[in-house]
C-alpha cells in the first residue's frame, strides 16, 4: 500500500473528484486548524512532513485494524486526534496556548455516527488526550459533557494518566505569542496574525497582567512559526462515520471560555445517515450558525449532496431569505448579503465525510492545515485516471491521500 502524497504540488492529484463517485473501503479527512496562514511566514516543509506523518500514522491504524470487530470507527477518529494532540506545532494537547491566565484549557468532542452517541469536555489542564476523556464521557458515563474539575476526576476514576503539572504543555513559542497579544490587548484565533482583533470586546484581557508562574521551565524545542491550531478527524470505516475534535482554545483567551469544539452540532457532529463534520475557526460564528449540523440538516431535509452543503454552509450560508430593515440600518456599511451570512469570510473551514465515503474539505479563510486518505480497489483508481502500475498494489485494493495548506484539494 502507498499513500500518493503530492505535498508541494497539490494540483498534481487532478483525479481526486473522478473518486467521489466510487465507494472506497475507508476514507478519513483531518484538519489542523483554519485561519490566517500567510505564505512564506513559516517554516512549510516542517508543516507539510507533519501533516504527511499524521496521514500515514491514521492511514497505518486504518489498515492494520480493519479485520479487527472490535476497532470502529470512532476508534480511527480517535487515534488520529491523539495523534495531532501529541504534535506540539498544533493547538491542541501538547501545543495548546496559553490562556490569559498563564495557564492551559483544553477541549474536545468526539461522536458516534452509528449510535448517535457523543462525549465533550473542556477546561482539561492535567491531561494530555483531552479527547480521550471526551471518548469516556461518551463510553461510561449517561452524560454527555462534563467540565474542568469534574472531568478530570472522571478520567482519574478511569485510570487516565495525568501530566505531572501543566508545564507539559508550556513551549516557548506559545509563550511568546501569549506576550504579543497582551502587548496589543488582543485575542487570537489558531491561525490568526498577531494583530489587534479580539473576537468581541468583552473578550479582551488586562494586558498589563503578568502570566501566571506557571510558564516557568518552557519546552524550548518547537518551530520558529506560529501558525498552529485546533485539530480534528472524521472518518468512514467500516460502513459507519464518526467525527473528532480537539483544541487549546485562544491566545490570551478569558479563563474559562469555551468555543465551539466540545459543542455537539457546532464543532462535531456524525451520522451515519447524512455526515461526520469537525469544524475550525471563530468558534461563536460556528455556535452561532450550528455549523455542523447545518450541513448534515442540509442533506437530511435540503437533499443537497455533502459537497453542496458544505459549500453552502461554508460560503454561501444565511439566517434568513430576507434581512429585516432594523438590521439594515444597523450594519449600513455591509450589503444584505454580507449581513446575512453565517459564517463570513475568514471564519475558518471543515472536514467531512459522508456516509458512502465522500471527503469534501472546504473553508473561507487564507488556509487550512489538512489532509485525507482513502482506500480504493485498483480497478475504482484506473477508472480514474490513476496509473497503478506505478503504484505499490496490496491485492485488490490502494490507498491514496494527500496534505495541504492553501489550495483548494476537494
Amino acid at each position: 500500500l502507498i499513500i500518493e502524497s503530492t505535498n508541494k504540488h497539490l494540483s498534481q492529484l487532478i483525479a481526486m473528484n473522478s473518486l467521489q463517485d466510487h465507494h472506497p473501503v475507508y476514507s478519513l479527512s483531518f484538519h489542523g486548524g483554519a485561519g490566517v496562514i500567510p505564505q512564506g511566514a513559516f517554516d512549510t516543509d516542517l508543516y507539510q512532513q507533519a501533516l504527511s506523518d499524521i496521514l500515514l500514522g491514521a492511514q497505518s491504524f486504518a489498515e492494520r485494524n480493519l479485520e479487527n470487530p472490535l476497532v470502529k470507527a470512532v476508534d480511527l477518529a480517535e487515534h488520529c486526534v491523539k495523534l495531532l494532540e501529541d504534535h506540539e506545532l498544533f493547538n491542541a494537547g501538547k501545543g495548546a496556548v496559553f490562556t490569559a491566565d498563564g495557564t492551559h484549557e483544553m477541549e474536545a468532542s468526539v461522536m458516534d455516527g452509528a449510535t448517535l452517541e457523543c462525549g465533550a469536555v473542556s477546561l482539561i489542564k492535567n491531561y494530555q488526550n483531552p479527547i480521550s476523556i471526551a471518548r469516556l464521557v461518551m463510553e461510561k458515563s449517561p452524560h454527555v459533557y462534563l467540565v474542568g474539575e469534574g472531568a478530570e476526576g472522571f478520567a482519574a476514576e478511569h485510570g487516565l494518566p495525568r501530566v505531572q503539572n501543566n508545564n507539559y504543555f508550556s513551549t516557548k513559542k506559545r509563550f511568546e505569542q501569549l506576550q504579543a497579544a497582551k502587548g496589543t490587548q488582543g485575542v487570537f484565533l489558531d491561525h490568526s496574525e498577531l494583530r489587534n482583533d479580539p473576537l468581541d470586546p468583552s473578550d479582551a484581557v488586562d494586558a498589563s497582567s503578568e502570566a501566571s508562574e506557571t510558564a516557568a521551565g518552557l519546552n524550548t524545542n518547537v518551530t520558529d512559526s506560529s501558525e498552529t491550531g485546533t485539530v480534528g478527524c472524521v472518518v468512514y470505516y467500516k460502513n459507519d462515520v464518526a467525527a473528532a475534535t480537539s483544541t487549546g482554545g485562544m491566545t490570551n483567551k478569558r479563563s474559562g471560555r469555551v468555543g465551539d469544539t466540545p459543542i455537539i452540532g457546532a464543532g462535531t457532529y456524525a451520522n451515519n445517515d447524512t455526515c461526520a463534520v469537525s469544524c475550525t475557526g471563530k468558534g461563536e460564528m460556528f455556535m452561532r450558525s450550528v455549523a455542523a449540523y447545518d450541513i448534515a440538516a442540509r442533506m437530511k431535509y435540503g437533499g443537497e449532496t455533502l459537497k453542496q452543503a458544505v459549500h453552502d454552509a461554508v460560503h454561501c450560508g444565511t439566517t434568513s431569505s430576507t434581512v429585516a430593515p432594523a438590521q439594515v440600518a444597523a450594519r449600513p456599511e455591509e450589503t444584505p448579503a454580507q449581513q446575512k451570512l453565517l459564517l463570513p469570510p475568514g471564519s475558518g473551514g471543515v472536514i467531512s465525510v459522508d456516509g458512502k465515503g465522500c471527503v469534501v474539505m472546504d473553508f473561507n479563510s487564507q488556509g487550512m492545515f489538512r489532509g485525507w486518505a482513502g482506500s480504493y480497489t485498483k480497478s475504482s483508481l484506473e477508472k480514474c485516471g490513476f496509473n497503478t502500475e506505478k503504484m505499490s498494489v496490496c491485492g485488490e485494493r490502494v490507498v491514496v491521500g494527500q496534505v495541504g495548506i492553501w489550495s483548494e484539494l476537494v
